[in-house]
């Protein structure tokens, strides 16, 4: 079979995948079967992250930020400035994010927010990354 016969037919057989995997979703009867993943994901350290999710409001419970703190980002491309409220979220001009990574979503970053925003403090700048982890060491 030539290239061009041989996209024709796979087109059709992928368009009728598709349509056999709606038919299922569409089924009321349907229930997914997830199998167990084939590799362990590694162990975080206890270096790396803190044994607990700890929250943007601890960090202004314990003193380390305060509300109006302002947040830039750590990377040059991105200028969009935030500030943490006294609730512990981050406020983009309107818009209220209850994580350091959404907000860094909203900004159009992507990545993780405790590594993306700088905090200004008395010390200077610092990573809420930082931060965290001086609180989690304090703990």
């Amino acid at each position: 079979m030539d290239y061009d016969t041989f996209l024709t037919a796979r087109r059709a057989l992928m368009a009728q995948v598709v349509r056999d995997a709606f038919g299922q979703l569409e089924s009321d009867s349907y229930r997914p079967v997830y199998s167990p993943p084939s590799v362990v994901p590694e162990q975080r350290t206890a270096g790396r992250l803190p044994s607990r999710r700890i929250k943007l409001s601890e960090l202004l419970d314990a003193g380390l930020i305060s509300a109006g703190t302002v947040l830039t980002p750590a990377w040059e491309e991105h200028e969009q400035v935030a500030v943490v409220d006294e609730q512990g979220r981050i406020r983009i001009d309107e818009q209220i994010h209850d994580t350091p990574s959404g907000a860094a979503n909203a900004v159009g970053a992507g990545t993780n927010g405790w590594t993306f925003w700088l905090a200004d403090t008395p010390e200077g700048q610092v990573t809420l990354a930082d931060l965290r982890a001086a609180l989690s060491e304090e703990a």
